[in-house]
C-alpha cells in the first residue's frame, strides 16, 4: 500500500491526496446486571466490566507523525431511534520514530461525559502507515479476574483525504437553482435565470454577482408571491470550523435559510451598500447534503412587477470538501469559434 496512490472514485484519471486510516471496534464501560423479578431489557452484551486497550506504534525509523482519532458510536439500529454520534477529529502524539502510545476506556469514555458504556468504533487517520493492535478484555465485576481475552491487529486502508472546501455562492456563478414558484407557474426545479436588461429602479447586483429570477421575463413582469431558490452542497464527516458570509439584493423581500435554519435576509432592490453580511449559525451545517434556500417573496402590483434576487458571497469549510465532488458551479464559459 503507498501513500498518495491514486484513488479512482469512479474517475479513471481522477488523482487525490490519499491517507492511511484503521477502523478499530471498541467495547467499553459496564454492563449492569437486571435486578431479579424485574422486566428489565437485556443489555447490549452480557452483563460485565469491557475494556478496549489500543496500541499504536510508529514503525519509521526517522521523523514523528500526529495521527488523528475519532470515535463513532454504535446504537442498536430502529427506524424510530437516533444513530449514534460521531466526534470530531482530535490529535494523537506526535508519535516519534519507534514510539508506542495506547488508547483505551478513560480516553474513549471520556469522549461521552454521560456514558458509562460505550461500542462503536475507534477511527485512525494517518499520513503514514502504523501498526495498531486492540486488546480487549472482560471481568465480571469491578474488582474480579479477567475473563476473557482476545488481540487483534487492525488493517490499514487507503482512503481520500477531505481537503478544504472554499466555494463562492454567488448568483451567475453558483448553480442557483429554482424550486418553488408561486401556484406552480414554472416547472421546477430548474436553472435559475440571469436577468438582463435590469429594471431601472434595481441597484447593481453586489460585486461579481449578477441578478437572477426564475424566468426571463421576471425583469419585466411576475406573478406575485413566494419563489424559492436554492444552492446545495455537500460536507465530509470530520469537517470543522465553517464560515459562511453573504450579502445581497431582492425584489421585493427575501428570507435566507441554511438548512431550515434562518438566518437574516437580503437588503432591498433600491438600498445602497454597504449591504448586511449574513452567516449562518456554525450548529446549522451538517456532515453530508446541506441546502442553502432563499425565499423571496415577490408583492402584488399592477403592469410591471419585476422579482429577483441576487447574492455574493464565499463557503469556507476546514475539511469539507468531499473526495471527488465536483463544487456546485457553472460550467466555466468557452471560448467562441474562430
Amino acid at each position: 500500500m503507498a501513500l498518495g496512490r491514486d484513488c479512482g472514485c469512479g474517475t479513471p484519471a481522477y488523482n487525490c491526496k490519499t491517507e492511511f486510516q484503521y477502523a478499530v471496534k471498541v467495547v467499553c464501560g459496564v454492563i449492569a446486571a437486571a435486578q431479579p423479578g424485574t422486566d428489565a431489557q437485556p443489555g447490549p452484551l452480557a452483563p460485565g466490566h469491557y475494556y478496549t486497550a489500543v496500541n499504536i506504534h510508529n514503525p519509521a525509523v526517522c521523523g514523528c507523525v500526529t495521527p488523528r482519532m475519532k470515535v463513532a458510536q454504535a446504537l442498536p439500529w430502529g427506524a424510530d431511534k437516533p444513530m449514534g454520534t460521531v466526534t470530531p477529529y482530535y490529535s494523537v502524539g506526535p508519535i516519534c520514530a519507534d514510539q508506542a502510545i495506547e488508547i483505551d476506556n478513560p480516553q474513549i469514555l471520556g469522549l461521552f461525559p454521560r456514558a458509562t458504556f460505550v461500542k462503536g468504533y475507534l477511527v485512525i487517520a494517518s499520513p503514514q502507515e502504523l501498526d495498531v493492535v486492540a486488546v480487549y478484555t472482560a471481568a465480571q465485576d469491578y474488582c474480579g479476574p479477567c475473563s476473557n481475552l482476545f488481540t487483534e491487529r487492525v488493517p490499514a486502508r487507503c482512503v481520500p483525504v477531505c481537503e478544504d472546501l472554499v466555494l463562492p455562492i454567488d448568483t451567475g456563478v453558483a448553480a442557483w437553482q429554482t424550486v418553488a414558484t408561486p401556484a406552480g407557474t414554472l416547472a421546477t426545479p430548474q436553472p435559475v435565470v440571469v436577468l438582463s436588461p435590469l429594471p431601472s429602479a434595481w441597484k447593481p447586483a453586489p460585486s461579481g454577482s449578477a441578478w437572477v429570477s426564475a424566468a426571463a421575463g421576471d425583469a419585466s413582469t411576475a406573478a406575485s408571491g413566494s419563489y424559492t431558490y436554492q444552492l446545495g452542497f455537500e460536507l465530509c464527516s470530520g469537517y470543522s470550523n465553517p464560515v459562511l458570509q453573504l450579502q445581497g439584493l431582492a425584489d421585493n423581500a427575501a428570507q435566507v435559510f441554511l438548512n431550515n435554519t434562518g438566518f437574516g435576509s437580503l437588503a432591498g432592490f433600491g438600498a445602497s451598500p454597504p449591504y448586511p453580511t449574513l452567516s449562518p449559525p456554525a450548529a446549522s451545517f451538517l456532515v453530508g447534503a446541506n441546502v442553502l434556500k432563499i425565499v423571496v417573496t415577490n408583492g402584488p402590483g399592477g403592469g410591471a412587477n419585476p422579482t429577483g434576487f441576487a447574492v455574493a458571497g464565499l463557503l469556507r469549510v476546514a475539511g469539507g470538501k468531499c473526495p471527488c465532488a465536483d463544487p456546485p458551479l457553472l460550467p466555466a464559459p468557452t471560448a467562441p469559434q474562430k
